[in-house]
């Protein structure tokens, strides 16, 4: 009776963290535009709804499941979003999963973590991420281990639709259960192969059989896209050929880009982490031992992969997250409620933010000030009164209490930066290069431009998506923002015997032969870090503020001046290329 009550206080509880992570994954999820990756995904999926596109690219789960949303409600910007971020919130549920093995309050801690997690939240909220591959595995191991073989082929098979990240993942466990085994953390044959028969050695034929029709039955419905494109079938494949390129063509992305956003992002976690990595060697603890190896060769294969994009480091934070987990429930548990902690829990927290601010300072006061020696004295001063507060505090209390007083002051003021770096990534520079979490340029002034375009169609036709447009720039973001229009033309070349009311060029393109009978305004397509090597010059300010040098990418609307209203009165205005000054 005692353990079918926790089951249900667990359930409740691990309900209402899953019920936090869906919140935060979903809450403005449609407010900023797609960049172009995500736009090349969210096309694809749109064109086949329209029925325009015979071919189907290997995130065919996705393609799938965005389709079937787009014909049920429409295509939006939400809704082209909403898989990735619905299944990023069930990584919270592997924890509970693996509860009895790692331990409640571990469990509980990792949940938590993966719910607020600056790297997780973005991830769940892109598309093309491969943070559908990784709930997925995570699901398909915790229930082959609970014999739960039905959901685990299930999951199993939409990890296999999962994309990019379905290579990765399989190349990530197979190394690091190799290397297990061979250091002999783990014994393949006893621990891994016998936790995946479990009770059911009596019938393990009879179970992978039917476990290999569920698989295939998923593969079948969701490949093909509910059997209207039958080219799926194979292109879910072509992760693991995606996979195996990213090692013969690097991406822009550098590993110390990618060292330097886990170290900027994820303080908590490294600091416990490394903390609990260090006591499980020391006492030979397995399950601690097995996280390190699984932290160190995600981290080593994703600076070492070509390939790479920031948001490859979750693999990585997945075991940090356990780790954390195992050192805050053991260092923090029995907690010791007294003012006394409390006191000095707040000290610490406080000594936090005054050096917290004092870097503000920093940031904000040019190198060669004398006040930027004083607030470095401020700092080191802060570490040093912390250090000696929890020195007395220890002689004249004990070392335990004030053990659990600086943990406590520690992780409040973490947490408070995490959640502080997690609001800043996923919702106000959701669109901004420069927070290095996302692997696409930022869209800028897109939804300026389409602002235009539809003022520009109402004087035109009446209505907001009716004017005639061509436009020679073939980027994904500008196909999927001019979806609805139905008058829209791709073209590559303009042909100067159709000449659209509206014409949206490349910002070198000669504009001579337009200056007479169009108006041009150029616009901000995209844009990029502007700095060369890992951190910008003035790498104060990106650290306080995410600041730093972009590089725009314009493009150029031209309007008919019969179009738009004045028109003919502006032609004294004009620059040499034709565009209102």
């Amino acid at each position: 009776m005692k353990k079918k009550e926790q089951f249900s206080n667990d359930t409740i509880l691990f309900g209402a963290v899953f019920g936090f992570a869906l919140a935060l994954r979903v809450l403005m999820l449609g407010v900023f535009p797609l960049r172009e990756g995500e736009a090349r995904w969210a096309y694809q999926a749109w064109e086949l709804w329209q029925g325009q596109r015979s071919a189907v690219s290997f995130e065919t789960g996705y393609l799938s499941i965005t389709r079937l949303l787009f014909a049920l409600f429409g295509s939006s910007t939400f809704l082209a979003r909403l898989w990735p971020a619905v299944v990023g919130s069930f990584m919270v549920w592997v924890p509970y999963i693996f509860r009895e093995k790692v331990g409640r309050n571990p469990a509980l801690i990792m949940a938590l973590g993966f719910a607020m997690d600056p790297g997780f939240l973005a991830s769940s909220r892109s598309v093309g991420s491969p943070m559908t591959a990784l709930v997925f595995l995570s699901l398909t191991a915790g229930l082959l281990i609970q014999d739960n073989y039905f959901w685990a082929s299930i999951f199993g098979a939409f990890f296999l639709l999962s994309g990019r990240g379905f290579g990765l993942g399989l190349f990530l466990v197979g190394v690091t259960l190799a290397l297990a085994h061979i250091l002999k953390i783990i014994h393949f044959r006893k621990d891994v192969l016998q936790s995946f028969s479990g009770s059911s050695k009596q019938q393990p034929s009879f179970l992978w059989t039917r476990a290999l029709w569920v698989v295939g039955g998923v593969l079948l419905l969701f490949g093909t896209s509910f059997f209207s494109h039958f080219e799926g079938l194979s292109a879910w494949v072509g992760g693991i050929p995606a996979f195996l390129r990213g090692w013969a063509e690097p991406t822009s992305v550098s590993a110390g880009r990618v060292l330097l956003t886990m170290l900027i992002y994820q303080p908590l976690p490294i600091l416990f982490g490394a903390l609990a990595a260090v006591q499980g060697l020391r006492e030979r603890d397995v399950l601690s031992r097995f996280l390190s190896l699984w932290f160190v060769v995600a981290l080593a294969v994703v600076l070492l992969y070509p390939g790479r994009q920031t948001w490859d480091l979750i693999w990585a934070l997945v075991p940090l997250w356990g780790l954390t987990g195992l050192a805050l429930s053991r260092e923090a548990f029995p907690f010791e409620s007294r003012n006394t902690v409390w006191i000095l829990a707040g000290l610490i927290f406080i000594l936090f933010s005054l050096m917290w601010l004092s870097f503000l300072s920093l940031a904000t006061v040019p190198g060669d000030q004398p006040d930027v020696f004083w607030q470095w004295g401020i700092i080191g001063a802060a570490v040093v009164l912390g250090l000696l507060s929890v020195s007395l505090f220890a002689a004249e209390r004990s070392w335990q209490e004030g053990k659990q007083g600086l943990i406590m002051g520690v992780v409040a003021a973490l947490i408070l930066y995490m959640v502080s770096g997690t609001i800043s990534t996923a919702y106000i520079r959701a669109d901004d290069p420069r927070s290095f979490w996302y692997p696409d340029p930022g869209t800028a002034q897109l939804p300026l431009l389409m602002e235009t375009v539809q003022e520009m169609s109402v004087y035109e036709t009446g209505r907001e998506d009716s004017i005639r447009i061509t436009v020679t720039n073939h980027t994904s973001s500008l196909k999927w923002a001019f979806r609805d229009f139905p008058r829209v033309r791709f073209e590559t070349f303009i042909n100067d015997g159709e000449l659209s009311p509206l014409l949206i060029t490349d910002a070198d393109v000669e504009t001579s032969r337009f200056s007479n009978q169009y108006l041009g305004q150029d616009f901000v397509l995209h844009t990029y870090p502007g700095w060369q090597g890992v951190l910008p010059s003035d790498w104060k300010k990106w650290v306080a503020f995410r600041e730093g040098q972009l590089v725009e990418d314009p493009i150029l609307l031209w309007v008919k001046r019969d179009v738009y209203p004045g028109g003919d009165l502006l032609g004294v205005d004009q620059d040499s290329n034709g565009r209102s000054e």
